[in-house]
Order: structure tokens, then C-alpha cells, then sequence
């Protein structure tokens, strides 16, 4: 048989999941020549690579945060902060009710309508939740500054 070794870095919370994986894998393998997951418990000879786990909402704001720059293993992810502060901040300098509900519209839509844009369109689907969120506040702020289509 031929093997084959793979040296690679997963989240520790991954591990029981990527496992069954492969045992699912191996399960017809006649030969027992499938993929094997044999962890090395050993600290690391070099700094682990950084990886943040995000989800439908926060996958927008983390792209946005990471064309700047990507955070070092361990070190605080600005994303956190910027899921809020960038859409109030946006919402301060586009704030107008008019303009602003028909980003929310849009935004609204676009959630709405999020599987047929998964595949045909990915970039609006990945931007959905931000243009809603970016929508929400700039009425916010027209209502605050009361201007509409001004």
C-alpha cells in the first residue's frame, strides 16, 4: 500500500468532527488505506496560523477587517468592534430616512432572497446582513439628523 503524510493545522474543537470524517471515509475501504488523523501533542515548532471562526453575519465585516490586515495567532480580532462601529459610523455620514430605508429595502431583500443569491450572485450574499445593517442605521441617523432625500 502507499501512505501518505499530511501535516496540517485544524481548531482543536474540530477534532472529534474531522474524525469521524475520515472514519466515515474509511468505512468501504477494503485495503484499510484511508485517511488517518494522528494528532501531534507536542507544543508547536511555529506560531500557529490565525483562524476566526465566523458566520453568515460577521463573514462580511471579517473581509472587510482582513483587507487591512490579518490579526496574529492570539492577538484580538478588531472585527468584534467593527460589527457595530462600522455601520454607526456609515450611518453618521449617509444619515438621511429617504436613502437609508432604501438601503434597509435593499438589504431587507437581499436576506429575503439570500438562496437564490448564494450561487448566482455570492458577493451580494456574503454583503447581505451589512447592507441591512448599514441601511438600519443611516435611517437612524435621518432621523436623528431629520433629513429625508435631502
Amino acid at each position: 500500500g502507499m501512505a501518505l503524510r499530511v501535516n496540517v493545522w485544524y481548531p482543536e474543537s474540530d477534532e472529534e468532527k474531522i474524525t469521524e470524517v475520515l472514519k466515515a471515509e474509511r468505512q468501504g475501504d477494503v485495503q484499510s488505506q484511508g485517511a488517518f488523523l494522528n494528532p501531534d501533542r507536542n507544543a508547536p515548532r511555529t506560531t500557529p496560523p490565525t483562524y476566526i471562526r465566523v458566520n453568515e453575519y460577521t463573514e462580511a465585516f471579517q473581509e472587510v477587517i482582513d483587507t487591512y490586515g490579518i490579526p496574529r495567532y492570539q492577538e484580538a480580532n478588531p472585527a468584534l468592534l467593527s460589527i457595530v462601529t462600522f455601520p454607526f459610523i456609515f450611518g453618521m455620514m449617509y444619515g438621511d430616512v429617504g436613502h437609508g430605508s432604501m438601503l434597509l429595502i435593499t438589504g431587507l431583500w437581499l436576506v429575503w432572497n439570500a438562496d437564490s443569491l448564494r450561487h448566482s450572485q455570492p458577493g451580494l450574499f456574503m454583503a447581505r446582513y451589512m447592507v441591512l445593517s448599514l441601511g438600519f442605521f443611516a435611517t437612524f441617523a435621518g432621523f436623528m439628523y431629520n433629513d429625508f432625500f435631502s
